[in-house]
């Protein structure tokens, strides 16, 4: 057989492809750490040191104040220049995917899109530890 290629976003790091989850108990750094990553795929730049694939970002904030992740954004070198899509607030979660699918048809050369927090978008998980419960969201 002939071995599998894997074009990465992040290199080594994070596939272009597929369903990547970032993962710690609450108030470690995650959004901070996706936002970095978010401004670092916007522009270009190495992100932890890896090289970066340049394209646009779609940033679901579901649980954040718009102006306090705006701010953090401008804090860490995003311009208004910078293709980083954003959207704030609760979904309608029968129509969150079909959403961001047309997201991502409308913007040009979209590389990554970010759900912050996931569980506020797939929903019906009563127990995030129950792996059957995660699985059949997911």
């Amino acid at each position: 057989m002939k071995p599998e290629s894997t074009s990465f976003t992040v290199d080594g790091l994070l596939p272009s492809r597929g369903l990547s989850l970032w993962t710690a108990k609450p108030k470690q750094g995650k959004s901070c750490c996706l936002r970095q990553l978010a401004v670092s795929v916007a522009k270009g730049q190495p992100f932890l040191g890896r090289s970066v694939q340049q394209g646009s970002v779609i940033y679901l904030a579901l649980e954040e104040k718009q102006s306090e992740v705006q701010a953090h954004l401008k804090q860490i070198g995003w311009t208004a220049r910078d293709p980083i899509y954003t959207y704030f607030g609760a979904l309608e979660r029968g129509e969150a995917l079909a959403g961001i699918q047309e997201a991502i048809q409308c913007y040009t050369s979209v590389k990554l899109v970010i759900v912050d927090p996931l569980f506020r978008f797939v929903g019906n998980v009563r127990d995030s530890n129950d792996y059957v419960q995660v699985g059949n969201a997911l």
